[in-house]
Order: structure tokens, then sequence, then C-alpha cells
């Protein structure tokens, strides 16, 4: 009789971890990507999937103009004119150089990704550890993040 509950049990564990796992939706290399347009430079914004860290999809502006949303493991683009661009992110934590400067001339194509650091806030100029969603603005090179964005699911501006 106990050998009969200790075979419905293993069934019923297998059954589950069978159950198990994530839908993982198709990354940007099968997603069909025009090339940058003619007299444009394209950035794309992109970052990791941390759920213990933070959820939350604040707004990624271009010269205080919202341009994004950084999603959680996604990634995206936005082709714009060549010139200069500040690049900043909703936060509610302050960070020592959080946003950047970027000046993009045609053709050009650069990679930003969005740091979260749940951990971390500033408060009257002392170093917190808290749970206010902190982000910060990271300029990568093309080479790591091509690394980088392999795993990531395109997700376009408006999804």
């Amino acid at each position: 009789m106990w050998i009969g509950k200790l075979t419905l049990a293993a069934l019923a564990v297998f059954g589950l971890s069978a159950c198990e796992g994530h839908v993982s939706a198709p990354g940007i290399g099968s997603a069909s990507v025009a090339p940058v347009g003619s007299g444009l430079a394209r950035i794309y914004f992109y970052r990791d999937w941390e759920p213990y860290e933070s959820l939350a999809r604040p707004l990624i502006y271009l010269n205080d103009q919202p341009a994004d949303v950084s999603e959680p493991g996604g990634i995206s683009f936005r082709d714009l004119p060549p010139g200069e661009y500040h690049i900043s992110v909703d936060t509610q934590g302050i960070y020592p150089h959080q946003f950047k400067e970027l000046a993009v001339r045609a053709g050009d194509v650069r990679y930003v990704k969005i740091e979260s650091l749940a951990s971390w806030y500033n408060s009257v100029g002392h170093a917190h550890f808290g749970s206010r969603d902190t982000f910060v603005v990271e300029l990568i090179p093309e080479r790591q993040a091509q690394g980088e964005i392999a795993d990531k699911r395109y997700t376009p501006r408006g999804s």
C-alpha cells in the first residue's frame, strides 16, 4: 500500500516538474529589424531580466522627452537625427552619474543599458539600502552589448 502512495507521489512530483519552466518570447535575433534609415542614427535600449531587482517599467527620456519604456528582459530601439542627447530614466533613487550624454552621427548604432539598483537609494546625501527603484543609464560598447542582447525579447514601442 505504501509503495502505491510513494509511486503516486513520485508521479505527481515529476508531473509538476514537467509543467515548470518559462515561456520565452522571441529574441531580437528572430525579429526583422530594418537597417538604420538614411541620415539617421540608432540607439538600442535594453535591460536585463532581474525580477529580484525590479519589475518596474520606467520611462526612458531623450532630452527630457519620453522616448521609450524600459522593459525587464527587453530590447527596443529608436532611430533619430544626428545630435546630442541627454538620456535619463524615471527613478526614485539618486545614484552618482546615473544619466548620460550621448552624441550620435548619421549611421551610428549605439547601445544603452538600463540598470536596476533596487537596493540603492540616496537620501539627503547619504547612501542607504532600501527598497526604492533606482535606475541608472549605462553606455555599452557594441561588442559587449551584442553578447548581452542575445537573449532579450524585442519590445517595440507601445507594446
